[in-house]
């Protein structure tokens, strides 16, 4: 059994995530929005820089959390799936390393999400819900 951290949204306690997981050798992949600053600054979280994002995806694998961590169920279908796409795309060119893994802002999903993930072209998709295991 392969196991390994994860952390979401990109704030700046990542950094102190990224500090602890590199010293214990915990392999972790990061969630983070490609637009971080449209998730947190408006709930009153700090966001990572820029410089602190490449700087923490120079060493550890990043996956997509979204543009700008939407509920996906919670908008119409289309901004979903331009959630999905765009945000794999921005963070592929922002960090230069495949974007295979997507997780779902606060576990909301439902067949149609995930079909649009699965259409985008990644390869695993999480979920934030406690104990939710989808099989396909």
């Amino acid at each position: 059994m392969k196991v390994k951290a994860s952390c979401d949204d990109a704030t700046i306690q990542d950094v102190k995530v990224a500090n602890l997981m590199k010293q214990y050798g915990i392999e972790t992949i990061f969630y983070w929005p490609s637009r971080p600053e449209f998730a947190n600054e408006p709930n009153g979280r700090k966001s990572l820089t820029e410089e602190l994002m490449k700087a923490i995806a120079s060493e550890f694998e990043i996956g997509s959390h979204t543009i700008s961590h939407q509920l996906l169920t919670r908008i119409p279908l289309e901004q979903a799936i331009t959630e999905i796409d765009d945000s794999r795309i921005e963070l592929q060119d922002k960090f230069d390393q495949p974007i295979d893994s997507f997780c779902y802002p606060r576990g909301y999903s439902n067949p149609d999400i995930q079909e649009a993930v699965v259409d985008a072209g990644y390869s695993s998709a999480r979920s934030t819900l406690v104990g939710y295991v989808h099989e396909s």
